[in-house]
């Protein structure tokens, strides 16, 4: 097998619905909820039917999200998405 065969996808800095839910690591039928109540961030308009999500929105948001257990990550956010 070639070794390109496993070269993995560059992260884009603006998403389709589709990558950014696969980004997130939901469906993208869940993902649009989450968007639609607030969980994930809106999507930004880059034509008059175009749009995309900013991938460090998308950390926040996640990094965001409640723990089963109430031990996440609660310190500067902004420090966080600068590092990924």
């Amino acid at each position: 097998m070639a070794a390109d065969a496993f070269k993995p996808e560059p992260v884009r800095t603006w998403m389709t619905a589709a990558q950014a839910a696969g980004y997130v690591g939901v469906s993208l039928s869940h993902f649009r909820k989450m968007v639609k109540d607030g969980r994930m961030p809106q999507p930004r308009m880059m034509g008059a039917r175009l749009l995309r999500w900013y991938r460090p929105a998308l950390d926040e948001a996640a990094l965001r999200l409640p723990c089963p257990d109430g031990t996440c990550y609660t310190g500067n956010l902004a420090r966080v998405s600068q590092r990924v």
